[in-house]
């Protein structure tokens, strides 16, 4: 019996001890949900959104604007800012909770590529995402957006419906290292921007803050290129047939239509024609009249939202020198290898004279 008594005991108290160690590490560590990064005089100044919890929690918590802080840290490099802020908090900094990382625009003209090695070199998960923002990273990241909810989350949603709309390209960690790791390869980036106190006209301003994705930074190896709007943004989508969901609106004399497509595919061939490479995309796909005014019949939507498709398109394929955003060298190397191989040293001015033939088939929900 003492025997028994004494087994149940020592479980009882490795049980209690290793609670207690587990509770221990968390408070060593902070977990960051989401990082800013604005230039300083010599290198970064990272923001990072922790999660600070709270100290009578006795279960699981939430990450909302109670349970998060900001904390700022300089370096001459990401690594060097880590290290200071481990160093400032005596605590280990884990970055594979980050939801998003931020970057000033400030910053656009010195490239990605540092910033890729050094995630590539980190715990941050490879399908993080990405984007420049206006202004200060660090205002962004640590800005009150709604009560109860962390700015990452909502920062993160704000980016996810951009692309899920067709208005910005994914930009996650490993897209941009597999795009950017090749001279000629390019990719396009997300800008958030953020606009706080608008003002009403009378002299007063609106408090709330508003935050969207109205534009793309094209990025390649060697730094930044032109900028895009969101139509071109949505072309380029188009092109590369990474489109699954698009919204605009179509107007004629008759009235207009607010469009959303669903399941939009764009299925793409390629072939040469005349020492060239000739891609022919077919895209087609489900459309909802999300409201109208005047007396346009279904036909007429039907014909203009693919109209509209077309001239997405156009708009996206006036950035084809802007290096290789639509795929196409991979195409050429799966379905023209002997062609590729034959004109691998002038690749790059072979994509730039690549053409499009774009056809549209939309269907009504």
């Amino acid at each position: 019996m003492k025997k028994a008594y004494f087994l149940a005991a020592f479980f009882l108290l490795a049980f209690l001890l290793s609670g207690c160690k587990g509770s221990g590490e968390v408070q060593r560590r902070l977990v960051v949900h989401a990082i800013g990064v604005d230039p300083a005089d010599e290198g970064f100044i990272v923001s990072y959104q922790v999660f600070a919890g709270r100290a009578d929690e006795s279960g699981p918590t939430d990450a909302d604007e109670s349970t998060v802080v900001t904390l700022l840290a300089a370096g001459r490099t990401l690594g060097e800012a880590e290290e200071n802020l481990r160093l400032k908090t005596g605590k280990e900094v884990f970055l594979g909770d980050c939801e998003l990382i931020l970057i000033s625009d400030k910053l656009r003209e010195i490239g990605l590529m540092g910033f890729l090695d050094y995630l590539k070199s980190s715990d941050v998960y490879s399908g993080v995402s990405v984007a420049y923002c206006r202004g200060s990273a660090s205002e962004t990241v640590s800005a009150k957006l709604k009560q109860g909810s962390a700015t990452a989350i909502l920062l993160r949603g704000v980016l996810e419906e951009a692309i899920m709309c067709g208005r910005a390209l994914s930009s996650r960690v490993i897209e941009l290292t597999n795009a950017l790791e090749f001279d000629g390869e390019s990719a396009a980036v997300p800008v958030l921007e953020m606009t706080l106190g608008r003002d009403n006209g009378d002299g007063s301003t609106l408090t709330e803050t508003d935050i969207g994705v109205y534009h793309s930074i094209i990025m390649t190896p060697n730094g930044c290129g032109p900028e895009t709007d969101s139509d071109s943004a949505a072309g380029i989508s188009l092109l590369k047939g990474s489109t699954r969901a698009l919204e605009f609106l179509v107007e004629s004399k008759n009235g207009s239509a607010d469009i959303r497509l669903d399941k939009v595919r764009s299925s793409r061939k390629i072939r040469i024609e005349n020492g060239l490479p000739e891609i022919s995309i077919n895209i087609s796909g489900r459309y909802t009249v999300r409201a109208s005014t005047g007396d346009m019949t279904d036909d007429e939507i039907k014909k203009l939202s693919e109209k509209a498709l077309l001239e997405l398109c156009s708009s996206g394929y006036e950035y084809i020198s802007s290096g290789d955003l639509f795929e196409i060298k991979k195409m050429m190397i799966k379905y023209e290898g002997d062609y590729f191989r034959s004109k691998k040293d002038s690749i790059g001015e072979i994509i730039q004279k690549t053409t499009f033939n774009v056809r549209a088939s939309l269907f009504k929900y």
